[in-house]
């Protein structure tokens, strides 16, 4: 018992890298907003919270070569994550449109 491991979470990484795609084929606005409101966060949260999480136990120091040795995952999960990864940038871009008009308001209202 002297191997020490740990707790990596594969869906993560599987989520990171497809939300870095889609968001690459939105428009240019879309992009830019994610990036200038620090929204990429907000996003992932919301994508992670809503589709199955899988986690493995590795051994100290593997993290770096988990890329290669990820889950084959099917065909039809992967199309429900980039299907939530959407859903999630236009409630995150609701979300901070509304809390702009909401600023704008208390701001006329002074």
């Amino acid at each position: 018992m002297s191997m020490s491991k740990t707790l990596f979470n594969v869906t993560m990484l599987l989520v990171q890298e497809e939300t870095e795609d889609v968001l690459a084929e939105q428009p240019s606005a879309v992009r830019e907003a994610f990036v200038r409101n620090d929204l990429y966060q907000d996003l992932l949260a919301y994508v992670l919270s809503r589709v199955p999480n899988v986690y493995r136990a590795i051994d100290k120091g593997e993290e770096t070569s988990i890329k290669s040795q990820l889950i084959t995952d099917s065909a039809r999960r992967k199309l429900d994550r980039e299907t939530v990864i959407y859903q999630g940038i236009y409630f995150c871009l609701e979300k901070r449109a509304n809390l702009m008009k909401r600023e704008e308001r208390l701001t006329a209202a002074r």
